[in-house]
């Protein structure tokens, strides 16, 4: 409490003391086993027993204070007390906020039903006492406490602050008559002084739960509560008491129970001084806007200038009145009439300034920063319709037709434009600088978000595709729901009339397809020789597009899955790294991924979770029959001002092992352990052959290895996929890739370097220390590495948990989040165990093959980063004997720590993925293939990237139209950095 330094007394109704057991019982959630039963009764002998040994506390207190006090009278008897006998659980505050200062009595945790305690130790509760003290609080005559200086409070204790925070409560009873004193339940005044010294804060060690408090802080479900509220109100023992404060900074809650209302006087006079600033700010815009009307020429006297005048006064007025009553507050404590005075003039305050949203008043902001926030968000709300939605919606809440969403880009767009057309000392007045600075950041995906809803052109270059937005097709799923997709027919028309479509073969000029995809489709004759694109498409291979689907879950919000579909071309703009020649073509990796990757859908996981799985069901059919169409139908393109028939034919679907077994329903994935029985039902993990059943070891890379014999020979599904309606090769298995990224950056790889790290503490070489220790200073050392060799490093230390090794029993893995990193410490792991082994005195073949397994590892992914789409003879060679290398080594290395009993280099399922990928460049070295395809064209790196981004993209806009309102934001992104290559 701020202003003169005077008591503070503060009251509540008298509420049941029964509350207060509850709410203590309650807290003490760990000792509840059952609910409390509403006939439950207080012991009272346990209560008696317990206010006898409180009474012993404060005499004995009483006298150690009198040893103490220094010569002079003390009125009346005083010792410091806890505010609870010990033999009950303390009750902690369930509410901090400001107590309602009225009038006494305060309830604090005293123990009911113990009357012959209290009548013995104060029997001065008479009516006729508490009229005569009542008098003498109130009488003018009476020198006022000093709140400073305890000791001069009549009847107060005297005690000394030992330490920094001294914090007393004593108990004082008037001087009054004890005899003839009838006994009264449990009534009796009491008087606490609390001293606080430190930073003026209170600690009170009792309160009540509300129900709210009950609910989020205690976690009780409503029938507990319930339970709690009905007990509480059937005990009817009741009792009060004030509370005064000597402190001229302290507080005190103001105990509640259920949904009473909190105490506000003192939170709107605290409001007081921003309202009045807020007060003279609006009256500042007032006369300058009369100034620019007489500035114009135009009669200030006039309808709107009276008007505003008014507005002034009105406005000065309500200032003047609550000026006032904030220094009526500061003086003395409130009556109703003051009360009501402040409600109306907050309201009047209300009418006349600009409005605030509820998220302001309550934290206390008036900022035309939020106010114009909340205008925006207006003018953005969409529209309600007239007629119902229709019923095939995937979108619980869909958003309004097509044909209402241009007038609200152009509200946007007006609104937007108004604010920056103001002149800057205008902004500054108004507080909008701020807010300007970041519309101006906006200004320009506003305006194509406009361009593209209304198809306008002008003689910008970024001009979007008329109608893109309208082109939003609602696929049918199922049960009569649709969802909102972008038909890749639709999108290549985009590109196409914005003279993006030779992104689709890797290049900028539109007539070079036809020298780019007859070339492609050449090479990938020697990969899949049997693909449906030969012999339907054999005259016209220059007007197919090659493409590739990806799919993968991304986060939204609440860390919810969210499914995005992806496209794209398998031909792109290389990568970084790359020295391989023009001839041997460019991967999709440069670039932007919203530039190289286009989205088809979105699909939030409670949408096709469960029993709703029919829903991404449907949407995979719905563009495996749109490629059936491009395949057969093609579309026509005005390419260049000339009319072309485009087809597309699809090579693979891209993506992780568990969207993979989920598109294609695959019955042998990742997820099924190995079985020891031969059986049609069930089988092992690989959906190209059967590894893992009895008789068929996994782990066998050798020519002759048992699982050979069933490659692609037993169907890994019992009903055929969605996507195996699309034209492709006879082996439909072919279609479900194996990624590289997540089968060696964050497999095989990822296992090769998160045991060599631990390898190092296995052999005690990175100094003294724990683990923890050890793994920080090896962390050092990769750091500096990575720095003399230039390779990028994104991890900031190593750690138990990033290696998902939390003791010798678990397998280390490199748990990093980017998958370079596994990289980076192959790398580190090379140089540092061949500098080891130089200087070794005896060999080590446990070291020696772990040595050679990094090496062919750097081997394998240095050669791939490097090359193009399509590698050559000799880098072919490299990469398939690097890769037979380290599949031998690590094996080795494997074999070894298991004869030692070290849980190092586990062998899971991607060991045998990368069997099958090393399996088919070692082929096509030894048939002396001229051009084989570069794995990494079906690696994920970059579709994660874009897998990213878009999830981001789900995460603002309303979650009840999600997928529409992602589509549409989707697109304004993609053609701002389409136009920024």
């Amino acid at each position: 409490m701020a202003g003169k330094a005077r008591p503070l007394r503060l009251q509540t109704r008298s509420i049941s003391c029964g509350t207060l057991y509850a709410g203590q019982s309650f807290m003490e959630a760990n000792d509840v086993k059952e609910e409390p039963r509403l006939d439950d009764r207080e012991n009272i002998e346990e209560d008696l027993r317990a206010a006898h040994a409180m009474l012993q506390s404060l005499k004995m207190r009483a006298r150690k204070l009198e040893a103490l006090k220094e010569p002079g009278p003390v009125a009346g008897f005083a010792a410091p007390v806890d505010p609870v006998p010990p033999a009950r659980p303390v009750a902690t505050p369930a509410r901090t906020e400001k107590p309602q200062r009225t009038q006494p009595p305060v309830m604090t945790d005293a123990q009911p039903r113990s009357y012959s305690f209290w009548e013995q130790a104060y029997p001065e509760n008479s009516q006729e006492t508490r009229d005569r003290r009542r008098s003498e609080r109130a009488s003018p005559e009476m020198s006022p406490k000093d709140p400073k200086n305890p000791k001069s409070s009549e009847g107060l204790a005297a005690t000394k602050a030992t330490s920094p925070r001294n914090s007393d409560a004593s108990l004082k009873p008037h001087e009054s008559s004890r005899n003839n004193m009838k006994t009264e339940s449990f009534n009796q005044r009491m008087e606490i002084v609390i001293r606080n010294v430190k930073e003026g804060r209170v600690v009170i060690d009792s309160g009540f739960y509300s129900e709210s408090a009950m609910k989020t802080e205690l976690k009780f479900d409503k029938d507990r509560i319930k339970a709690v509220v009905a007990y509480c109100t059937k005990t009817k023992e009741e009792f009060s008491q004030y509370v005064e404060i000597i402190d001229n900074n302290t507080s005190l809650p103001n105990p509640v129970l259920g949904n009473e209302a909190l105490p506000c006087y003192d939170e709107d006079i605290e409001k007081i001084p921003q309202i009045l600033g807020e007060i003279l700010k609006v009256r500042i815009k007032v006369d300058k806007t009369l100034e620019e009307l007489k500035k114009k020429k135009k009669d200030p006297q006039s309808k709107d200038g009276k008007l505003l005048t008014e507005h002034g006064e009105q406005l000065m007025k309500l200032h003047d009145e609550l000026a006032e009553i904030r220094a009526d507050h500061n003086a003395k404590d409130p009556s109703k009439e003051a009360m009501g005075k402040l409600k109306n003039a907050l309201a009047t305050v209300e009418k006349l300034c600009p409005a605030r949203s509820p998220k302001q008043v309550e934290s206390n902001h008036y900022g035309r920063e939020e106010v114009e926030e909340d205008t925006m968000k207006t003018v953005l709300r969409p529209v309600p319709k007239a007629k119902a939605k229709p019923a095939g919606d995937c979108d619980d809440d869909d958003e309004s037709p097509d044909e209402e969403d241009v007038p609200q880009v152009l509200l946007l767009l007006r609104h937007v434009t108004a604010l920056l057309r103001k002149p800057w000392h205008v902004l500054v007045e108004q507080g909008n600088v701020k807010k300007s600075i970041l519309i101006m950041q906006m200004i320009f995906e506003v305006r194509d978000c406009f361009k593209i809803c209304t198809g306008s052109r002008g003689q910008s270059t970024k001009t979007a595709p008329t109608n893109l937005s309208k082109r939003i097709h609602q696929l049918d799923v199922g049960h009569d729901k649709k969802h909102p997709v972008l038909r890749v027919k639709d999108f290549l028309q985009a590109l196409a009339e914005s003279n993006k479509l030779p992104l689709m073969w890797g290049s900028t000029n539109n007539d070079s397809y036809a020298e780019v995809l007859p070339k492609f489709w050449r090479r990938w004759k020697t990969h899949d020789p049997q693909h449906a694109v030969f012999s339907h498409h054999r005259g016209h291979m220059a007007q197919v597009l090659p493409l590739q689907l990806h799919g993968d879950e991304g986060e939204t919000l609440k860390k919810t899955g969210v499914m995005i579909l992806n496209w794209q071309s398998p031909i792109g703009f290389g990568l970084a790294g790359s020295d391989d020649s023009p001839s041997a073509m460019s991967l999709n990796y440069l670039g932007n991924s919203y530039a190289t990757r286009f989205l088809y859908t979105v699909c939030h996981k409670k949408s096709y979770a469960k029993d709703k799985s029919y829903v991404l069901t449907g949407i995979v059919q719905g563009l495996a029959e749109e490629l059936v169409d491009l395949f057969y139908n093609g579309v026509t393109l005005n390419l260049g001002g000339k009319e072309t028939t485009f087809y597309a034919a699809l090579l693979g679907l891209k993506g992780d092992w568990p969207i993979q077994a989920r598109v294609g329903n695959l019955t042998r994935h990742f997820a099924r352990k190995a079985v020891y029985k031969v059986s049609a039902d069930t089988s092992g993990f690989c959906h190209l052959c059967r590894a893992g059943e009895q008789g068929y070891d996994a782990n066998d890379y050798s020519q002759n290895a048992a699982w050979r014999e069933t490659f692609l020979k037993v169907p890994p599904w019992t009903s055929e996929g969605p996507l195996c309606r699309v034209p492709q090769s006879p082996a439909k298995e072919y279609m479900h890739k194996f990624d590289i990224f997540h089968t060696l950056h964050k497999g095989v790889f990822a296992e090769l370097s998160g045991s060599g790290l631990v390898l190092i503490t296995d052999y005690h070489l990175a100094g003294a220390g724990d683990i923890p220790q050890q793994l920080q200073a090896i962390y050092a050392l990769m750091a500096k590495h990575c720095k003399d060799t230039a390779t990028p490093l994104h991890m900031d230390g190593l750690t138990r948990h990033l290696l998902s090794f939390p003791g010798d029993y678990a397998y280390p893995v490199g748990n990093w989040f980017k998958g370079a990193d596994t990289a980076a410490a192959c790398s580190f792991l090379e140089a540092f165990w061949s500098e080891h082994l130089a200087v070794a005195n005896e060999q080590d073949l446990y070291l020696d093959a772990v040595l050679r397994a990094l090496r062919a590892a750097n081997v394998f992914l240095r050669t791939l980063y490097r090359s193009g789409l399509w590698l050559s003879v000799d880098r072919c060679k490299i990469v398939a004997e690097a890769g037979l290398a380290f599949l031998k080594a690590y094996l080795e290395a494997s074999s070894r720590a298991y004869e030692r009993g070290r849980t190092r280099f586990k062998l899971t399922p991607k060991y045998h993925a990368l069997i099958h990928i090393i399996d088919v460049l070692a082929t096509a070295y030894e048939s002396n293939r001229r051009w084989t395809l570069n794995p990494l064209c079906e690696a994920t790196q970059m579709d994660e990237d874009f897998v990213g981004r878009v999830a981001n993209v789900t995460t603002a806009v309303n979650v009840r139209q999600m997928h529409k309102s992602t589509l549409r934001k989707y697109l304004t992104n993609v053609w701002t950095h389409l136009h920024s290559r």
